[in-house]
C-alpha cells in the first residue's frame, strides 16, 4: 500500500500539469475501505499516508504544492454556499431536480471545488467511514498541508477572499428568507420593532468592514453582536413552530425554515474561521475538520431523493401528529364512566356497521353491474356509515389506534426534552388497552348479534337465507387464517387505516394554516344570504370536522376499492376489516346453523378475531413510528417501558380491560375530602 501512495506523489513531482484531480482521486481510492462501515481499517490506510508525508519532507512539500496549486485552480463560493444547503426552488422543483438527477447526472465542472469534492467522494457511503475517522487523525492530515498564507491573514490565502465572500452571500440570503411572505406573515412584532433578519445584513457589513481593516477589536465586538442576531432569528424560528399547532404549517414554510437554518449553520461555521479569537493553528484544524466532514455528508446526500423528502416532511409530519394526538386523547377512557362510555359508542357505531354490510351484500347481488361501478359503490357505502359514526359520535374500534399512537408518543416525548416519561406512558399505554377492549367489545356485542338476528328474521319473512350456503361457506373461509390470505390483507386494511389518521390531521392543519373558519365568517356575501350566526356555526363545523369527514371519507374508498384493484390488476390485493369480517360471520353463521360445517365456524371465528389484532396491531405500530420520529424521541429506555408495562399485565390483568377502582383523596384523619 505504501509503495502505492509513492508511486502517485512521484507521478505528482513528474507531471507537468499539477493540478490534474486524478492524483487526488487515487489516494482516497486507495484510503477508502471496501465496507463503507470499516472506518478503522479507513483510520489504518490513511495514518500509512500522514506517516509517509512525515517521514519524506520532500513528499510533504510535493503534497502541499499540489494541494495548494489544485485550491487556486478552483472555484470555492459554491463549495460553501450552495452544498448541503436547499437551493433557491420550492420543494416540488428540487425533488424533479434530484430524481432528474438518478436518471441522468448532471455534468461535472472541473472548475468548481463543489465538482472536485464529488470526484473524490464519489461513493454515496464515504461520509460514513469519512466521520468514523477520529478528529485528531483528519487534523494531523490537515496540518500536513502547508498553504501560502499572507501575514496579516488568519486564513491561508486559497481560503481567505472566497470564505469572506461567502458570508456575504450567506447574510443576504438569510436576510431575504427572513422575509418571505410564508416567515414575515408569522412575526407580527416586525412592524412595531424590528427584524433580526434585517438587522443581520447591518451587522454583518459591520463586521466584515472592520475585520478588513484589521481593527481586531471592533471586529470582535461586532461579531459578539452577529452571534446574538443569529441566535434571535433561530429563536423566531422557533417560535413559529411553536405557533403551527394553533396556526397550522406547510410544505413551502417548512422549506423556506429549513433553508434559512441551513444557512444559518454554514454561517456560524464559516464566522468560526474568521474570529480574531480564534487565530490559533490547533482551532483552526478543529474548525477545518468540522467543515470538511460536514461537506462531504453534505456531497453525498445532496442528490438523494430520501434525505430532501425527510427533512422537508418532518416539520409537517409533526404538525399533523400533534392534530392526531389532540384527538387521540379523547378516545383514551380514565374512569369507569368514560369506559362504560367508549363501550356504549363502540355499540352504536356497531349497529352503524351492520347497516353498512347488509347494504354492501345488496350491491353484491347486483349481477348486471360493472366492475368499476360495484367498487364505487362499494366504496361510498363504508364511507357513508364511517362518516354517520363520526357525526353521532359513535366509535370504531379499528380507527382508534391510528389517533391514540400519536398520543402515547406524546407521553414518551416527556416534557418535551426528547426523554422518555415512563411513568406516564405506562400509565396512557394501559389506559389505551382498556380502551381499545371496551371498542372492540362494544362493537363485536352488536354486529355479531344483529346480523345474526337479521338473518333469521330476513329467513323468517321470506323463506329464504339472506346468504345462500355456498356464499355463506365462501364468506366464512374469507376469514380462515389456513384457507385465505386474511392476515395480508388485514394488514393491508390496518395500513389504510394508519393513512386515514395522517390524512384526518393533514386536513386540520390545512385547514389551520389557511384560516379556513376565519375566512367562512368574514364571507361578506354568505353573510348577506344566511346571516352571520348561521354562517358562524358553518364555520366552526368546518373548522372541528373537516379533518374527521376528510379522514373517514378517504378510509372509506380506500377499503371499498382495494378488492376492485386486486380483481383488475390480478394481484392479491384486498382488505379484511374487523367488523365487516364480524357482520359477515354472523349473516353465515344464521345459513350454517341447521346444518353446521364445525372447522370452518371455528376457524372462522377466530379469523375475525385475528383480523382486529392484526388491524390494531400494523395501524397502531405504524402510527407511533411515524410519531417517534417525526418528535425525534429519545428511545433508549424502550426496554425499561416494556418491562413496566409487562409486569403491570402479569400482577394487575385487570387493569387491561377493566378501569380499577379509583382511588378517594383523604386527609390525614382519614376523612374523604372528595
Amino acid at each position: 500500500m505504501i509503495a502505492r501512495f509513492r508511486n502517485i506523489l512521484d507521478e505528482i513531482r513528474e507531471a507537468k500539469d499539477s493540478t490534474s484531480q486524478e492524483y487526488l482521486v487515487s489516494i482516497f481510492k486507495i484510503i477508502r475501505p471496501y465496507d463503507y462501515k470499516n472506518s478503522e481499517r479507513a483510520k489504518e490506510r490513511l495514518i500509512i499516508f500522514i506517516n509517509l508525508l512525515k517521514d519524506t519532507p520532500e513528499y510533504q512539500q510535493v503534497f502541499s504544492k499540489y494541494i495548494s496549486d489544485l485550491l487556486k485552480s478552483k472555484n470555492h463560493i459554491r463549495l460553501f454556499t450552495e452544498l448541503g444547503i436547499s437551493s433557491n426552488t420550492n420543494f416540488m422543483e428540487e425533488l424533479r431536480k434530484r430524481l432528474n438527477a438518478k436518471i441522468l447526472p448532471p455534468a461535472i465542472d472541473k472548475s468548481e471545488l463543489t465538482d472536485l469534492l464529488q470526484e473524490v467522494f464519489y461513493n454515496k457511503h464515504d461520509h460514513i467511514w469519512v466521520n468514523g475517522i477520529d478528529d485528531e487523525t483528519w487534523k494531523e492530515f490537515f496540518s500536513l498541508i502547508e498553504l501560502p498564507k499572507s501575514q496579516d491573514l488568519i486564513l491561508p490565502d486559497p481560503f481567505y477572499m472566497p470564505i469572506v465572500n461567502s458570508v456575504h452571500i450567506l447574510t443576504n440570503r438569510i436576510s431575504s428568507l427572513g422575509l418571505e411572505p410564508e416567515i414575515l406573515t408569522r412575526m407580527p412584532h416586525v412592524e412595531k420593532y424590528h427584524s433580526d433578519f434585517l438587522a443581520l445584513s447591518t451587522e454583518m457589513h459591520i463586521f466584515l468592514n472592520a475585520h478588513r481593516l484589521d481593527h481586531h477589536q471592533e471586529a470582535n465586538d461586532s461579531l459578539k453582536q452577529v452571534k446574538v442576531i443569529l441566535t434571535q432569528c433561530l429563536n423566531s424560528l422557533e417560535r413559529i413552530r411553536k405557533s403551527q399547532k394553533n396556526r397550522g404549517t406547510s410544505i413551502a414554510q417548512v422549506y423556506i425554515i429549513l433553508r434559512i437554518k441551513q444557512n444559518i449553520e454554514r454561517l456560524q461555521l464559516l464566522l468560526q474561521f474568521l474570529d480574531f479569537n480564534n487565530t490559533d493553528k490547533q482551532r483552526q484544524l478543529d474548525f477545518t475538520v468540522e467543515l470538511f466532514k460536514k461537506l462531504v455528508y453534505a456531497e453525498n446526500k445532496s442528490k438523494g431523493v430520501r434525505a430532501h423528502v425527510k427533512e422537508n416532511t418532518d416539520l409537517l409530519a409533526y404538525q399533523i401528529i400533534e392534530h392526531t394526538s389532540s384527538v387521540g386523547k379523547k378516545y383514551v377512557a380514565v374512569t369507569k364512566k368514560e369506559y362504560f362510555n367508549a363501550i356504549w359508542a363502540a355499540m352504536k357505531g356497531g349497529f352503524i356497521i351492520v347497516f353498512a354490510v347488509l347494504i354492501k351484500a345488496y350491491i353484491g347481488e347486483l349481477k348486471d353491474l360493472p366492475l368499476v361501478p360495484t367498487y364505487i359503490l362499494y366504496s361510498l357505502n363504508y364511507a357513508t356509515a364511517f362518516i354517520i359514526i363520526y357525526l353521532t359520535h359513535s366509535s370504531l374500534a379499528t380507527k382508534q389506534p391510528s389517533m391514540t399512537g400519536s398520543y402515547i408518543a406524546n407521553a414518551l416525548s416527556g416534557s418535551g426534552k426528547g426523554g422518555v416519561n415512563i411513568d406516564e406512558a405506562t400509565d396512557i399505554i394501559i389506559r389505551m388497552a382498556r380502551s381499545q377492549f371496551a371498542s372492540i367489545i362494544g362493537n363485536l356485542i352488536v354486529v355479531v348479534p344483529v346480523s345474526f338476528l337479521f338473518a333469521w328474521g330476513y329467513y323468517h319473512l321470506t323463506g329464504d337465507y339472506f346468504y345462500s350456503r355456498s356464499h355463506a361457506i365462501k364468506a366464512l373461509n374469507e376469514n380462515n387464517p389456513f384457507e385465505s390470505l386474511m392476515v395480508i390483507y388485514a394488514a393491508i386494511a390496518g395500513f389504510f387505516l394508519f393513512v386515514s389518521g395522517l390524512i384526518t390531521g393533514y386536513y386540520e392543519n390545512k385547514i389551520i394554516t389557511h384560516q379556513i373558519p376565519k375566512r367562512i365568517r368574514e364571507h361578506k356575501y354568505l353573510s348577506k344570504r344566511i346571516g352571520q350566526r348561521r354562517l358562524n356555526k358553518v364555520a366552526a363545523f368546518v373548522e372541528k370536522n373537516t379533518g374527521g369527514l376528510a379522514g373517514n371519507f378517504f378510509l372509506g374508498f380506500m377499503l371499498g376499492c382495494a378488492g376492485g384493484i386486486g380483481k383488475l390488476t390480478g394481484i392479491p390485493f384486498d382488505i379484511r376489516h374487523i367488523t365487516i369480517s364480524a357482520g359477515n360471520y354472523g349473516l353465515s353463521t344464521y345459513t350454517m346453523i341447521h346444518n353446521p360445517i364445525a372447522d370452518i365456524m371455528v376457524y372462522s371465528a377466530i379469523g375475525v378475531l385475528l383480523v382486529g389484532i392484526i388491524n390494531i396491531t400494523v395501524s397502531f405500530s405504524l402510527t407511533l413510528i411515524v410519531a417517534i420520529k417525526s418528535l425525534r424521541i429519545n428511545f433508549d429506555k424502550s426496554s425499561e417501558l416494556v418491562h413496566r408495562v409487562f409486569a403491570h399485565f402479569i400482577f394487575s390483568t385487570r387493569d387491561f380491560f377493566y378501569p380499577p377502582k379509583e382511588k378517594k383523596n383523604v386527609n390525614f384523619d382519614g376523612e374523604n375530602t372528595e
